[in-house]
C-alpha cells in the first residue's frame, strides 16, 4: 500500500481589485516611422490635389464627348421622324412640300444663330 501523502491547506481566495492593473507604457515612436509617416501623408496630400482634378477633367471629356454624339444621333432621328410623319400623313406623299417646309425652318434657324454670332464677335473686337 501506498503511504498517505500530507495534504496542505489551499492558499484563501484572492479578491479581485477594484482597479485594474496599469497598462505597460507605450514605447516612445521611433524617428523611421515618424518619417515614414510624414513621406505617407506627403505623397497622399499630393496626389489628391493631383489626380483628383485630372480624374474630374478626364470624366467631363468623356460624359461630354458621349453626350454631344447622344445628342446628334437622336437630332438625326428625330428630323427623319419628322420629315417621315410631314411626307406621310400631312401632305399625302408630297415630298416637295415636306422640303421645303423643313428647309424654311432649319435656313431661318440658321440666319438667327448666324447674325448671333456675328453679333458676338463684333462685340469683342
Amino acid at each position: 500500500m501506498l503511504p498517505a501523502m500530507p495534504v496542505e491547506p489551499a492558499a484563501p481566495p484572492v479578491a479581485p481589485s477594484a482597479v485594474p492593473p496599469a497598462a505597460p507604457p507605450a514605447a516612445p515612436p521611433s524617428w523611421p516611422d515618424q518619417a515614414t509617416d510624414l513621406i505617407v501623408q506627403t505623397v497622399g496630400t499630393v496626389r489628391d490635389k493631383t489626380t483628383g482634378p485630372a480624374i474630374t477633367g478626364a470624366r467631363m471629356v468623356v460624359y461630354g464627348t458621349f453626350g454631344v454624339l447622344v445628342a446628334i444621333v437622336a437630332f438625326i432621328l428625330v428630323t427623319i421622324l419628322l420629315v417621315r410623319v410631314i411626307t406621310v400623313y400631312l401632305t399625302g406623299n408630297r415630298v416637295w412640300i415636306t422640303d421645303l417646309a423643313l428647309g424654311a425652318v432649319f435656313s431661318i434657324v440658321g440666319i438667327v444663330l448666324w447674325s448671333k454670332a456675328a453679333k458676338a464677335s463684333k462685340g469683342t473686337a
